[in-house]
């Protein structure tokens, strides 16, 4: 029975100076830590907005155990100002350690800075203008018609001093260098400060590209008679002048077989008669001048004829 009891003494024995080790350990081992907590600002009323803040964050010096330390303030996130209903313009916020969730045995020995300054004002909107800024030259052989766009105002909500001033609201830049044909396209707004929120965050852009007419002549082009049924005739002179134009891309590629002036004659266009020269010619290509528009029929001659 005396060993039982002797055993169990020495257990306890043992178990107290486990905790007192313990003890010694964790109350000897004290170290300090700095970290850098968010300031996280509530309660903002719904007609005030934030426009300013001294800091964003804080740093804060603790003391503690050094596991405590090093596992213990995973939690701690954010520093929350709360702020009260009828807030001014300007409000400053002491830093108050105990605002901070520490666990036990763990304490604040500074907080830099102690204080948080914030700056407010009232919530407005305002109708503003939107413009398109343009960058670049539009290629050689092209005129940009017109530029339209919508929507051509947005609602603009943010601070009353800053919604004052504001005439418009632009887009990012249209690059007129990459236009060749007309269509449409869409633009981000860029806001005007972060604090600002617009009603739309996008325009559509619609662009009138028009090409810039090219002239070409054709010079000394065979006169081609197309003819009904009938006696073959000829027409004077045999060869006629052709200018055209059209977009240069069209006009550059033209050959001598893409252009047919020509005359259609009928039974009653007798000899001495005058008739009007057509030309054929590619979609895209306007007749600018046949010199001459005009030619005297002949009778029987060796020009060429064609049944059309």
């Amino acid at each position: 029975m005396k060993s039982f009891f002797r055993s169990v003494l020495f257990l306890k024995l043992l178990s107290l100076c486990a905790a007192v080790s313990l003890w010694y350990v964790v109350t000897t081992n004290i170290s300090s830590l700095t970290i850098t907590v968010p300031v996280e600002v509530v309660n903002v009323p719904d007609d005030t907005l934030l426009i300013a803040s001294s800091v964003n964050q804080v740093a804060v010096r603790v003391r503690g155990p050094s596991f405590l330390l090093n596992t213990g303030l995973d939690g701690l996130k954010a520093l929350k100002v709360a702020l009260p209903k009828d807030v001014s313009h300007r409000y400053v916020v002491p830093i108050k350690p105990d605002e901070l969730s520490l666990p036990s045995g763990v304490s604040v020995t500074s907080v830099d800075p102690s204080e948080v300054e914030l700056r407010f004002d009232r919530k407005a909107s305002k109708l503003i203008s939107v413009e398109i800024p343009r960058v670049g030259r539009i290629s050689d052989g092209y005129r940009l018609q017109g530029v339209s766009w919508s929507p051509d105002m947005v609602l603009v909500e943010g601070p009353a001093a800053l919604l004052q001033d504001l005439k418009a609201v632009e887009t990012y830049p249209l690059d007129l260098a990459a236009l060749s044909e007309s269509g449409s396209q869409e633009l981000s707004l860029r806001k005007p400060v972060g604090s600002m929120t617009l009603s739309a965050d996008r325009v559509t852009v619609a662009v009138d590209v028009l090409p810039i007419p090219t002239k070409r002549v054709f010079r000394r082009k065979k006169l081609e008679i197309r003819i009904v049924e009938g006696e073959t005739r000829s027409a004077s002179p045999k060869e006629v002048r052709v200018t055209v134009s059209g977009p240069r891309r069209v006009v550059e590629g033209l050959s001598e077989a893409d252009v047919i002036p020509f005359v259609r004659l009928s039974e009653t266009d007798r000899p001495g008669s005058a008739v009007t020269v057509s030309v054929d010619r590619p979609a895209g290509v306007a007749i600018e001048s046949i010199e001459p528009a005009t030619v005297e029929v002949r009778g029987a001659g060796s020009l060429s004829i064609k049944q059309r």
